[in-house]
């Protein structure tokens, strides 16, 4: 087992020394099974809550960039995997007892674990993209928001960049003398006056194309890998 041994560990593991590893237990799922609101779920934090353990993880990234020679850095570096090593064993002991009296530990075994290892042969396998249906998806997005922006600057008789608040606050709050709670250009506080003039509504909807288009579109194509898949 391990701490996000599914989604991390394994796959390294798979990906360095193609070997079919299966853990049975992540201590870091046992512990979102007894309280998944908990602060955090991060190895040094629950060590240093149930082991009161030193935090010894806190300058790693540091120590990789600073100028020690390789040899400084390999005896550190294997220092901070042992640790990570001694206390996931130690840790696994105390939250699967836990596991174990909250009655959770099925839940553990049968679904969040094995539902890690799917997972993560799936990011390690990737998605195929098509790419063509995505920027005909990207000129849609385009059209559809370009449409609004005429739309919204007819309306109100400005040059509005929907995507500005500073633009957007002046036309709400300053030229149609819109009121809401708080001078804010947000959606909650734009849903709130979406019913004292058109243009608002427009305004979300714009906005609403933007991110479809960075996020579904330009973002997916940006991060795509070899073999035209996403990881």
């Amino acid at each position: 087992g391990g701490h996000n041994v599914g989604q991390f560990d394994a796959k390294f593991v798979h990906f360095q020394k193609k070997i079919d590893w299966r853990p049975t237990y992540c201590t870091m799922l046992m512990h979102y099974c007894l309280d998944e609101r908990q602060g955090g779920h991060g190895l040094e934090h629950l060590c240093l809550r149930y082991l009161n353990t030193i935090a010894w993880k806190t300058d790693i990234v540091k120590l990789v960039k600073d100028s020690k020679t390789d040899l400084e850095k390999r005896a550190e570096l294997l220092l901070y995997l042992a640790r990570d090593c001694k206390y996931t064993f130690m840790l696994e002991e105390i939250l699967s007892k836990q596991c174990g009296e909250d009655d959770v530990l099925r839940v553990h075994d049968e679904r969040l674990i094995r539902g890690s290892v799917a997972l993560g042969r799936v990011e390690l396998n990737g998605a195929v993209l098509d790419v063509d249906a995505l920027e005909e998806l990207g000129k849609e997005f385009h059209s559809q928001y370009t449409d609004l922006v005429e739309q919204i600057q007819t309306e109100t008789e400005t040059e509005l960049n929907p995507n500005s608040p500073k633009q957007v606050a002046e036309l709400l709050f300053d030229k149609l003398k819109l009121s809401a709670k708080k001078r804010s250009t947000d959606k909650e506080t734009l849903e709130t006056l979406v019913d004292k003039h058109p243009a608002v509504q427009k305004i979300l909807d714009a906005r609403q194309m933007l991110r479809f288009s960075s996020t579904y579109v330009d973002g997916l194509i940006k991060r795509m890998g070899h073999a035209g898949r996403i990881y």
